[in-house]
């Protein structure tokens, strides 16, 4: 059995070629490129929005810690002083 030209244009008809499969190869791959990009993005805003969240207790923390470190101090001055004038050590 030979393979004529006729046998080749159907088998092409039902066939894909090598070109027609790369270019859904590449569209296949920019459409699954765009889908991941939007997934990043979209995690991406989540993950800074926990984050932003996280970094104010931090923050708020920070400055509660300064502000007792402070009375703590006072705290200290003032019993010294006390100490000092009722002379016990």
């Amino acid at each position: 059995m030979t393979i004529t030209d006729g046998n080749i244009k159907k088998i092409s008809k039902i066939f894909a070629t090598k070109d027609e499969l790369r270019l859904g190869l590449d569209k296949l791959k920019d459409e699954i490129h765009d889908d991941v990009e939007k997934q990043l993005v979209s995690h991406r805003s989540d993950l800074i929005d926990k984050l932003d969240v996280i970094l104010k207790e931090i923050l708020a923390s920070r400055e509660e810690q300064t502000i007792l470190s402070h009375r703590s101090s006072d705290h200290e001055n003032r019993i010294s002083k006390i100490e000092t004038k009722l002379n016990v050590n």
